[in-house]
């Protein structure tokens, strides 16, 4: 899934996307919410990756933004 079509799905602008993948924008629960609904993933496997995500970069369920 593209920035593009993720911002599109959540509402959200593309560079508020990029700033959430960049750690520079905080996400609350409505929006995670959204996030697992767009990603299709149980809302818990998105917190969980969440929190390991920058420690397991390479194992990340996420789709790649590019």
């Amino acid at each position: 899934m593209t920035q593009e079509s993720l911002a599109e799905a959540l509402e959200l602008s593309t560079s508020v996307i990029n700033r959430i993948e960049n750690n520079k924008r905080k996400m609350d629960v409505d929006l995670v919410y959204k996030l697992s609904t767009a990603l299709e993933m149980d809302i818990s496997q998105v917190i969980a990756e969440l929190f390991n995500g920058k420690n397991t970069e390479n194992s990340s369920s996420f789709p790649s933004g590019h």
